[in-house]
């Protein structure tokens, strides 16, 4: 039986010290056979390919290695380990000492291994100079994906406690697609989870020894994105069923198996998301301090921190800022939560009452709220918080044409284009809209004026 020629993704030429190399020719290859000319993938003589490459021994020598795997990806590791044990016996240490204190300190069940990297997330035993703030959603969000994992292993006769980070391979991330499209969820939520197996396997893999990242193979969905902002008579209607008597909702997974969802706060927050267009962890921080006024004390705008920029940036000084102008209705806004009162105070602006565990409390209000009386205006719309902002951004494109000068996001990116813009919003803005304007209308009487009574046209030219 033929057996393929070897191949190497075009991404990583010359990137891994990695060669193909043909013991029947004797000879390094490129992408074309030294032999017949043609393609390397139509050599007919695969069996005589191996990956090769060069190490340098403990004496500093250079020696070329043929190496075990026909799998690219394997070749890497393979590589990687044979320059590990070449690095410990140059330095003359003890390599079964060091198995001894990986085989201590390296967790091997899946499920530790997930709890480890988890606690490097909340930077639980991480040098301080290595630890990075992130959002407690986002924390939250990769724990919650990350047992999804755990619970396809079960569904598919894997015993948790016995399955080790060594037992991955293709066949149980086939289970888990196949878990997954079971569960129906979104492209886009399919795609997290997947990503989020990726991200761990790396940090796995520069914390402990070098795995294989099987996460990473395969199809992804295709995200169609469909930006939706909420509707002027849908916001009204909204802001007008936001009652506490119905604010109960069923929930199985609470504690009592319901939750309580009005807050006195919720019509508030929504209000200021609209009239704002912020993320609702910078609407939380916002202060009465951040207000900038001119000489006259009127509000000009409101100095807002661009908090998932710094975030992902790890910026603790210099950090980004978003100036939200304060337009007529966002002053009235203002007014009516008692600006002329709390004007220059280090207060809050919204639910200044909560202090402990301000932002994931109110955060989650937020959220919760405004799906669950959203959903009980039965529109058939499924809109979330985000829709507030995508309604400003959207309006502030027919406004200005530049949101980006407001939003923070970077000119000539597509970020706004594919994920703020209501391209439905905009289509019935236009309505207005004249492929002739107005203003030609008397020009273009004058043109027919002039075609039709050229006698006329000429004797007031003489004049």
């Amino acid at each position: 039986m033929m057996v393929e020629p070897l191949h190497k993704p075009p991404s990583k030429h010359d990137r891994s010290g990695i060669i193909i190399y043909c013991n029947r020719c004797d000879k390094t290859l490129t992408d074309i056979c030294k032999e017949s000319g043609k393609l390397l993938k139509k050599c007919l003589y695969g069996e005589f390919h191996r990956f090769k490459a060069t190490f340098y021994g403990k004496d500093g020598k250079r020696q070329n290695r043929i190496l075990e795997s026909r799998d690219y990806h394997e070749a890497v590791l393979e590589k990687r380990r044979i320059e590990n044990e070449i690095k410990e016996d140059r330095l003359g240490i003890n390599k079964k000492g060091i198995q001894e204190r990986k085989q201590d300190n390296t967790p091997k069940l899946l499920a530790h291994c997930f709890a480890r990297y988890i606690s490097y997330l909340n930077n639980e035993g991480t040098p301080i100079h290595l630890q990075k703030e992130r959002s407690i959603g986002h924390r939250k969000d990769v724990e919650r994906n990350l047992k999804l994992v755990i619970e396809c292993l079960v569904e598919n006769g894997h015993d948790p406690d016995e399955f080790t980070i060594d037992d991955l391979n293709d066949n149980v991330i086939g289970e888990l697609h196949k878990f997954l499209e079971k569960k129906n969820y979104s492209p886009r939520s399919f795609n997290k989870i997947l990503s989020y197996g990726v991200t761990f396997s790396k940090w796995f893999s520069e914390e402990h020894y070098t795995i294989r990242n099987w996460f990473a193979r395969g199809n992804r969905k295709e995200v169609i994105s469909d930006p939706q902002g909420i509707t002027q008579d849908d916001y009204e209607k909204l802001l007008q069923n936001i009652d506490r008597d119905k604010g109960k909702k069923i929930d199985m997974t609470a504690s009592k198996g319901k939750r309580y969802l009005y807050r006195e706060w919720l019509a508030d927050g929504i209000k200021l998301g609209l009239e704002t267009g912020r993320r609702r962890e910078e609407i939380i921080s916002m202060k009465w301090n951040d207000i900038v006024v001119d000489k006259n004390d009127t509000p000009l705008y409101i100095k807002v921190e661009d908090i998932k920029v710094n975030r992902i940036q790890h910026k603790q000084q210099n950090k980004k800022v978003i100036y939200v102008p304060v337009t007529e209705s966002l002053q009235q806004l203002l007014v009516e939560l008692n600006y002329n009162k709390k004007k220059n105070s280090d207060e809050y602006i919204l639910a200044p009452e909560i202090i402990n565990n301000r932002v994931k409390n109110i955060s989650d209000g937020l959220s919760r709220g405004f799906t669950h009386y959203f959903d009980k205006l039965e529109t058939g719309k499924k809109l979330t918080y985000k829709s507030l902002r995508k309604s400003y951004i959207t309006n502030l494109k027919l406004h200005m044409g530049d949101p980006e000068s407001i939003t923070g996001h970077s000119r000539g990116s597509s970020v706004v284009e594919n994920f703020y813009l209501d391209k439905a919003q905009i289509a019935i803005a236009m309505r207005d809209f004249k492929v002739f304007p107005e203003k030609n209308k008397d020009r273009t009487e004058e043109l027919n004026e002039i075609r039709n009574n050229p006698t006329k046209t000429q004797k007031s030219i003489e004049k």
